[in-house]
């Protein structure tokens, strides 16, 4: 193979892969408007996070209730460097940042946005 052939195997497969968060943050946002508050933007890359009510106030507690039930297995976001009562005060009262990330297979992430869906309705 030559190195002109391998560039352009790996450009499309980067291409397929961008196109594949780019769809599944779609289909997030499409899922989710009616507990969406905010949201980062596109170029942050393909971890989406979504600032969403829940039903417990602490993050680690909502986390663990979501797995629970639902099986899907969320980061919030206070577990990634940010003090909880830093995204307390930026955020909504009782709202959760919650790491989704968009690179997966799009089955998969379906049914990870499905069972997030139906976790939210069932605690609305």
């Amino acid at each position: 193979m030559s190195d002109t052939s391998e560039v352009e195997e790996y450009r499309l497969e980067l291409r397929d892969i961008y196109q594949t968060i780019a769809d599944n943050r779609q289909l997030a946002q499409e899922a989710l408007p009616p507990w969406q508050l905010a949201a980062t933007p596109l170029h942050a890359g393909f971890n989406y996070l979504a600032c969403i009510p829940g039903p417990d106030a602490d993050p680690l507690a909502f986390g663990q209730r979501l797995y629970d039930e639902s099986r899907v297995s969320c980061f919030p976001l206070a577990c990634f460097t940010a003090d909880t009562e830093l995204a307390a005060g930026k955020s909504p009262a009782g709202a959760h940042w919650l790491r989704i990330t968009c690179a997966s297979d799009r089955p998969v992430f379906e049914a990870q946005i499905e069972a997030l869906r139906t976790f939210l309705v069932d605690h609305a």
